[in-house]
């Protein structure tokens, strides 16, 4: 008979920071917070923050020494290996994530997924819903797939057929047996090891489900180390991570098919619009281009010539583009006025592609200019006049 494994301690939150210090003691108080009777740790892996928040892990260790166990980093050693050692650090027959910015909300939740858990063991992983709170603008939305619910009012469990095609949770939700990080060593050799490599492993393991309860709450803010990164580079960061995924098991049938849709979608990207352009082929290289989502600044970088345009490191959503073209030489003419992000009539859209702030100016008294590449209004409005006057619009 084998005898199971000892642990320490019933369950470990593993909690990966960077910069946090906004929100560090909010997150740490509401895992304290959770109603339960079971021993726990509270594994913290700064990667070297350049502000407080290594200051106030001590703190929370001064006050809790045999709950909270610090790791501080004194140089940056990036977000794979910084979740990777942090993981290998727990001690908890469950490990619990979250990041450190984000909190919970049910106090109830870690003693009803444990226990789920304790009862199912077929089952590796439980999750719930979440909502996601948009730091910027202070609008809270749900989760991505409210639909799934409808005839599920309690839940449902789900494999790997399913974990990809829709993302059904996000750290802050995930209680999942440490058990299922035993014997992969594998880890250690991606470069990716983010979460969703963590999670998929786990899911070689066993089932997963889904609660039908909110419990958590995931915040979105230009600090936020995926909130900061374009479309394209989510875009081909995922394309690496399924990469690395799909070298080590080539033969998995669910990696390589969402494996193809991301390699799709990187050739979609890069498609046409990017490649070098034969400038002998043009007869007048002086021409401006309206563009409604900058691919306008990148025929001009293919060509190596001098943006002739002030739409540039600019969104305009459709509605508004059309409107603009439609009357063109009335709107170029009209003056700028900058307004809060949280007045875009786009707010859901923008939020959601971006998460971090940037100058939204209004063209007349309807056009949005989105200046996503532009730090500052006065940096957005001189380089508006400046290419504006230049080309003579």
């Amino acid at each position: 008979m084998t005898l199971s494994k000892k642990y320490p301690v019933k369950f470990s939150v593993a909690m990966t920071t960077y910069n946090h210090e906004k929100y560090l003691a909010h997150t740490l108080d509401c895992i304290f917070a959770q109603v339960h009777d079971y021993a726990f740790e509270i594994v913290i892996s700064d990667d070297c923050s350049t502000d407080r928040t290594q200051e106030i892990i001590k703190e929370y260790h001064q006050r809790y020494p045999d709950i909270i166990v610090p790791i501080l980093q004194d140089k940056n050693i990036g977000v794979s290996k910084n979740c990777l050692h942090n993981l290998r650090s727990c001690r908890g027959e469950y490990i619990v994530t979250l990041d450190g910015d984000d909190y919970f909300t049910e106090p109830n939740k870690l003693k009803w997924q444990i226990d789920f858990l304790d009862k199912n063991p077929d089952f590796v992983i439980s999750c719930h819903r979440f909502q996601r709170f948009y730091e910027d603008t202070g609008r809270f939305d749900i989760d991505f797939y409210p639909e799934l619910f409808i005839n599920n009012p309690d839940g449902f469990e789900f494999g790997p057929e399913k974990f990809f095609d829709q993302w059904l949770t996000q750290t802050l939700t995930v209680v999942f047996r440490s058990s299922a990080l035993d014997n992969t060593p594998q880890l250690e050799t991606f470069k990716y090891c983010w979460d969703l490599t963590i999670f998929w492993t786990v899911m070689t393991k066993g089932r997963g489900y889904i609660h039908n309860f909110f419990g958590a709450v995931y915040r979105i803010h230009s600090e936020g180390h995926w909130s900061q990164k374009n479309i394209d580079k989510k875009y081909t960061q995922n394309y690496l991570i399924f990469d690395e995924l799909l070298k080590f098991d080539p033969y998995d049938i669910h990696i390589k098919r969402i494996f193809e849709i991301h390699h799709n979608n990187l050739l979609w990207r890069a498609s046409e619009n990017r490649k070098p352009l034969d400038l002998t082929k043009l007869l007048n290289n002086s021409f401006t281009i309206i563009s409604d989502d900058n691919w306008g600044a990148e025929v001009y970088k293919a060509l190596g010539i001098p943006y002739q345009t002030p739409f540039v490191g600019i969104l305009i959503f459709n509605k508004d583009f059309i409107k603009l073209v439609s009357n063109f030489k009335y709107y170029i003419n009209q003056n700028i006025q900058f307004v809060p992000i949280s007045q875009s009539t786009y707010v859901k859209g923008y939020q959601e592609n971006f998460g971090k702030p940037y100058p939204l100016g209004i063209l007349g008294d309807a056009i949005e200019l989105h200046f996503i590449d532009y730090a500052s209004e006065e940096d957005a409005i001189n380089k508006w006049n400046e290419r504006k006057e230049k080309n003579r619009l």
